[in-house]
């Protein structure tokens, strides 16, 4: 995962204005991720990138991001990131992960997980309905976290809602399981 997006990071680099150096920030925000939070930053954008709809709204905007929060199945998560036994017994794991994330704003602090009626604290659409028998996890994109997803397929001179249209799922690692039951809960 990282050879890719360091590579999108190197290919989004490439510009003829010498200042620019905008591609070794990026670099710089992706070396200091664990490789389970630079998975899990894969996971949960390409998720909300195929679960979101924002209509005319912006993901530069905070309306725009408060629509794109997302809830996905917790075992579905897992099965993506391909956890051994042993990493999923780690009761410190999914906080590592998310804390983070959130700490590196590459995902909002509205993050969590358990029972729909625990998470259902963190959502925006707090109507959504959920089956109460599924564990889950819900968090939110920021600018950061778009534009590194963006970087890391060498997007970086796109547009932030690029990441809704369809030609770039087709960019999307094919030996990644998706979360396919990803919901838009903003």
């Amino acid at each position: 995962m990282a050879i890719e997006y360091f590579g999108g990071v190197l290919a989004s680099s490439r510009t003829d204005i010498g200042r620019d150096d905008r591609g070794a920030r990026i670099a710089r925000q992706l070396d200091n991720l664990s490789s389970y939070q630079l998975r899990t930053h894969y996971i949960v954008y390409s998720a909300m990138a195929k679960a979101c709809d924002i209509a005319d709204e912006a993901l530069d905007t905070s309306a725009g991001r408060r629509k794109c929060q997302i809830w996905m199945p917790l075992q579905e998560y897992a099965e993506a990131m391909e956890f051994t036994q042993q990493e999923w017994d780690n009761p410190q794991l999914l906080s590592h992960i998310f804390q983070g994330l959130s700490a590196d704003g590459l995902i909002t602090d509205s993050w969590g997980f358990g029972h729909p009626a625990h998470v259902k604290q963190y959502f925006n659409n707090r109507q959504l309905k959920l089956q109460d028998d599924i564990i889950g996890l819900v968090c939110e994109p920021t600018i950061a976290g778009t534009e590194l997803f963006l970087w890391g397929f060498g997007k970086g001179k796109c547009r932030l809602n690029d990441i809704f249209d369809k030609s770039f799922h087709e960019c999307f690692l094919a030996d990644v399981k998706p979360v396919n039951n990803a919901v838009q809960c903003g």
